[in-house]
Parts: C-alpha cells; structure tokens; sequence
C-alpha cells in the first residue's frame, strides 16, 4: 500500500492586470526574482456543502504561464471541495462547482467564464479568461475605496511590490487606475 505524505492540486489562473497576452503574463517586477514568476497565490479549498467554510489554505507561485501548485495534507484526497483562488489585488475566485480533489488533479480558470462561480471573469478576448483585478484592499469589492488606495500611493510616488500596483509593473499610475476603473462595483460571488 502506498501512503501519500501530501497531495498536489494544480490551478491554471491568469490574473487580469498581469495578463500581456497568448496565455502569458507579466513576471514580478523585481531585477532579482525568477523570470517565470508572476507572483504568488493562495488556494483555499472550501467544504461543499453549506456554509462552505474554507477547510485547508496554501500559498504558492505563480508562473507566467498561469500555473501554480499547491500541496495539502493527504487528509483531503478523495473530498469534494470548491476551489478558491485569492491573490494580493484581484477579486477572490470561486470554482463554479465543487470537485473531487486527487493527487495532481489541475483545476483551470482560463479555459471559460463558467469555471468561475457565478462566472465572474475577465474576457481576455484571445480565448481565455482571466480573474477580475482591482480589489486593492481584498474587501471582496472593487470601489471607491481602492481607486482611493491607488490615489494616495500615486501621489506619494509609491513603487514597488505593492497592493496598489494592479498590474504587477513595479509602479503605481494611470493603468492601476484604469484596470480599477473598468471593473468598479465587482464583488467576490461565493455559493
């Protein structure tokens, strides 16, 4: 019998801002940090029935082609979980579905609208899809209040790897702005 010490599961996500296009984004905006690097993410896997509390956390990178792994304890294999995607400045993301999570199993935002609970992705207009950037705050909402986040960094010459930087350049201007403005009034959409 062979016992697993972990469980990997595989999440294929492009996050809005950092999408340049033909399924890749842009690396992390840092001189020193791995060319295939995008940033990191954290996968959360929420129990399928209600209340859907989320069960198990993990943080991991995600490369520039839209991958990222994630391992969990072997307590989860064979359970049926939604599949929850958080990162620093877009809308938190739910599978549309709860799926039954094995060893390696790879879940993929990218390919339709309908992978998202309540299918609340962005149209990258080349065939995939995208989660919604924006949430500068991680409220759950993109408002007022994070155009006003990417206000006040802009007008203290913030730069760097911060939250108010929507599209992962390394500065804060007029494309955090826009990216915001296009996708006001979203929120998070959970079961």
């Amino acid at each position: 019998i062979v016992q697993l010490t972990s469980i990997n599961v595989n999440v294929k996500v492009f996050i809005e801002g950092f999408y340049i296009s033909s399924g890749m984004m842009a690396a992390v905006a840092d001189p020193l940090a791995n060319p295939l690097v995008c940033d990191t993410l954290t996968l959360e896997l929420a129990a399928s029935t209600a209340p859907n509390s989320v069960m198990y956390s993990a943080t991991s990178i995600l490369y520039t082609n839209g991958m990222a792994q994630f391992t969990f304890p072997p307590a989860i294999n064979n359970g049926t979980f939604y599949v929850v995607v958080g990162h620093r400045n877009a809308l938190q993301t739910w599978s549309s579905t709860s799926i039954i999570i094995s060893n390696n199993v790879t879940y993929d935002f990218t390919d339709l609208s309908t992978k998202a609970y309540g299918e609340e992705m962005q149209n990258l207009l080349d065939g995939n899809f995208a989660i919604r950037s924006g949430d500068v705050n991680n409220d759950g909402l993109i408002n007022q209040l994070d155009f006003q986040e990417i206000s006040d960094a802009s007008q203290l010459f913030q730069s760097g790897y911060i939250y108010a930087d929507v599209n992962g350049d390394g500065l804060v201007e007029s494309t955090d702005f826009s990216i915001v403005e296009n996708n006001l009034l979203r929120s998070f959409i959970r079961p």
